[in-house]
């Protein structure tokens, strides 16, 4: 089975993504990122051994899918009530509002911005959900 499909690493996916959108969670994101890898490896060690090696993984991963989820969730949440789409008399807006997002996504500077934004997720995932995970398996390790 592939890392990114295991079972703890959607659930740690989820837990970041729901404790970095918390309001006042959101400020100290290093426990968006303990939170997930802590879950993500106490939901896998009950099932298999872990290695420190599968820790980190499941910590950097859970950590850098959770932040993407989050931004992505956050992003349409944002859309939606800024431009208030639950209201019928503004469904006509959601087809330029989707042809503009795509428009947008075609210039060069919104790519620019998207790619710094998941480099800057996978660096935050590799120095704060790796180690986390690390310490998760240390600590619910069977002696």
């Amino acid at each position: 089975m592939k890392p990114a499909t295991h079972p703890g690493v959607r659930i740690g996916t989820v837990v970041t993504a729901l404790i970095a959108l918390l309001p006042y969670f959101r400020d100290f994101f290093i426990t968006a990122y303990l939170a997930g890898a802590f879950t993500a490896v106490w939901f896998e060690i009950r099932k298999r051994t872990l290695s420190l090696g599968d820790g980190a993984q499941l910590g950097f991963l859970s950590g850098f899918y959770g932040l993407l989820l989050a931004g992505t969730v956050y992003d349409l949440v944002w859309e939606t009530f800024h431009y208030q789409l639950w209201r019928i008399e503004n469904a006509d807006r959601v087809i330029g509002l989707f042809f503009h997002m795509l428009q947008d996504a075609t210039t060069p500077s919104v790519w620019i911005l998207i790619t710094l934004q998941i480099i800057l997720a996978a660096i935050c995932a590799g120095a704060f959900g790796a180690p986390a995970g690390i310490l998760a398996v240390k600590i619910f390790r069977r002696s």
